[in-house]
């Protein structure tokens, strides 16, 4: 994710309890296995916390205040990595 940081809730069923992180710019969250079909949103964005690069990018460009952008990029069918998910093949370091 890009931009102001931002709660990002997520929990397994509807009646399971709920988590809450502090997704803050170019942090990512990786879903595999069964937590692939895990309830989550994006809420609660912090104004003021979009990096001033980004903001300058992104003003005129986008409607609105520069300073709550924030854009979020999800990937989700990967069929040809079926099976490899108890590897440590996508870990970032």
């Amino acid at each position: 994710s890009l931009g102001a940081a931002c709660s990002f809730r997520m929990k397994h069923g509807p009646n399971d309890p709920e988590t809450t992180v502090v997704l803050e710019s170019g942090d990512a969250i990786l879903f595999g296995g069964p937590a692939r079909h895990i309830m989550h949103a994006v809420t609660d964005l912090q104004k003021g916390t979009c990096p001033a690069h980004l903001r300058d990018m992104v003003r005129g460009r986008v409607p609105g205040d520069p300073a709550e952008w924030r854009l979020n990029l999800t990937w989700r069918h990967a069929p040809e990595l079926r099976g490899l998910e108890g590897g440590d093949r996508f870990h970032i370091h």
